[in-house]
């Protein structure tokens, strides 16, 4: 009976660990790298496209 609370909260701390870790490495994976060649801005977005440069308006060309 006495090992019950530290079971649940245990499990429940384990189990967000997991979900942070899990978040992060999508919001890394999902990062992507623009350069402008008339300028040479450079931009870095999440979970979205890029189409222009925010500085002159060119369009944006995607890093490697």
């Amino acid at each position: 009976m006495e090992w019950t609370p530290i079971v649940v909260y245990g499990g429940g701390g384990t189990l967000l660990l997991g979900l942070a870790v899990l978040l992060y490495l999508r919001s890394v994976a999902s990062r992507k790298r623009y350069v402008c060649p008339h300028c040479g801005d450079r931009s870095t977005v999440e979970l979205m496209e890029a189409g222009h440069c925010s500085s002159c308006g060119s369009a944006l060309e995607r890093e490697v």
